[in-house]
C-alpha cells in the first residue's frame, strides 16, 4: 500500500502537467472556447437564479460545502474508475478541460475588471489542495481497482472534503 501510495505521488506531476496545459489552451484559445463553455455556464447561472433551492444552496456555506465535495469526488470517481481501463485518457480529458476552464474563466473575469491576482489568491486557498488530490486520485487509478487503490483513495477524500470547506467558507471572503 505504501509503495502504491509514494508512486502514485511520483507520477501526479503527469496530471499537473496537462492541467497546466489546459489552462495555457484556455487563456490562448479563449476567443474559440467562449462559444464552446458558455453556453453550458449561462445555463448553470440561469438554473441557481431561477430555482429557489439552488439559490439557497449556493448561499449558505455548509450546502455549498456539500455541493462542491460531492461534485469534486464525483470527478475522482471517474478518474479512479476510468484511469486504467482507458490509459489514462479519461481522466487526462478530464485535467484538460478542467484546465480550459481555469484559464477561460480566469480571462472571463480579467475582461470583466477582476485583477488576475485576485482570482489567483481566489483560487490558491483550496487550489493547493483540490488539485493535488485530483492529481493523486488520477495516479493512483491507474494502479486499477483494488482494495489497497481503495485505502490509498481515501487520503485524497479527506482532501477533496478539506478544500470543498476551504472553497465555501474561506473562498468567498478573500475574492
Amino acid at each position: 500500500m505504501v509503495y502504491i501510495l509514494k508512486d502514485a505521488i511520483k507520477k501526479s506531476w503527469i496530471w499537473a502537467v496537462i492541467l497546466a496545459i489546459g489552462i495555457i489552451i484556455g487563456i490562448i484559445g479563449f476567443k474559440w472556447l467562449m462559444p464552446v463553455f458558455m453556453p453550458a455556464i449561462q445555463q448553470t447561472v440561469d438554473y441557481i437564479d431561477k430555482t429557489e433551492v439552488a439559490k439557497n444552496a449556493f448561499t449558505k456555506p455548509f450546502s455549498l460545502m456539500v455541493i462542491i465535495f460531492l461534485k469534486n469526488l464525483s470527478v475522482a470517481l471517474i478518474c479512479i474508475f476510468t484511469a486504467k481501463l482507458s490509459k489514462g485518457l479519461m481522466p487526462g480529458f478530464i485535467m484538460l478541460t478542467n484546465g480550459m476552464a481555469i484559464g477561460l474563466v480566469g480571462v472571463i473575469l480579467s475582461v470583466s475588471g477582476m485583477s488576475v491576482i485576485s482570482y489567483v489568491m481566489g483560487l490558491l486557498p483550496h487550489g493547493i489542495i483540490e488539485l493535488p488530490a485530483l492529481f493523486l486520485v488520477c495516479a493512483i487509478g491507474m494502479y486499477g481497482i483494488s482494495k489497497e487503490s481503495w485505502k490509498i483513495a481515501s487520503v485524497p477524500a479527506l482532501m477533496l472534503l478539506v478544500a470543498a470547506g476551504i472553497e465555501s467558507y474561506i473562498t468567498p471572503l478573500v475574492m
